[in-house]
């Protein structure tokens, strides 16, 4: 059933993936950073993959962008870790610690893909916003220890890459286009994680002894 006519299949995908986030987090038991880098990584995904139109050329250069930028920024916090600086003075300097790896990577992308990146538009704004997350990641730095910095960054990685490909598959966009209502779908199942309160799968597997006791 076809509501809006004309509409773009990334727009129907938001209230999707934002709803694979929260399940990801109650009931299977995953933490993330907040909803805003996971989208933001899946958006990058998107621009990426407009350019290059090739799903393995778009997580080569994804990922390739990601590590650069989490590598970068965490460098430069271990290396200003005993500077006297302020908050916002360091996190400008995290941001520029991530910005120039991933930028100095960038030759090195485009020779191995054979695409000059950084003369496509799309590419360049994909890298912009996974930049946008490094605030993200040095409040979480400094909130959390390193085991659970590490489990929170490998799942938001996993659940960007999970959600940029959903944003890139013709036959789900095809489908969500041309069958609206499973957005009524969507909203059930926000429903239920809103009220979700049973035991998350990750719980079972950690106690998993303890429940057959």
């Amino acid at each position: 059933m076809v509501i809006i006519q004309d509409i773009a299949p990334i727009i129907l995908n938001l209230p999707v993936i934002v709803t694979i986030i929260a399940a990801t987090r109650y009931i299977i038991g995953f933490k993330t950073w907040r909803n805003y880098t996971a989208v933001t990584l899946a958006l990058a995904f998107y621009l990426i993959y407009e350019t290059t139109r090739s799903f393995w050329v778009t997580l080569f250069v994804w990922a390739s962008f990601v590590i650069a930028v989490i590598g970068g920024a965490i460098l430069t916090r271990y290396a200003i870790r005993k500077r006297n600086i302020n908050y916002y003075g360091r996190i400008a300097f995290i941001y520029l610690g991530g910005t120039v790896l991933l930028f100095a990577l960038v030759p090195v992308l485009s020779w191995v893909t054979g695409i000059p990146l950084f003369s496509k538009t799309m590419i360049m704004i994909g890298a912009f916003l996974i930049g946008t997350t490094i605030d993200d990641l040095a409040t979480l730095q400094f909130k959390k220890d390193s085991q659970e910095f590490l489990r929170r960054i490998v799942t938001t990685f996993v659940l960007g890459l999970v959600c940029g490909s959903i944003l890139v598959w013709e036959w789900w966009n095809n489908v969500l286009v041309n069958h609206q209502e499973i957005l009524i779908a969507v909203l059930l199942a926000n429903i239920l994680i809103a009220t979700w309160s049973n035991i998350r799968i990750t719980e079972i597997l950690r106690f998993k002894s303890i429940l057959k006791n």
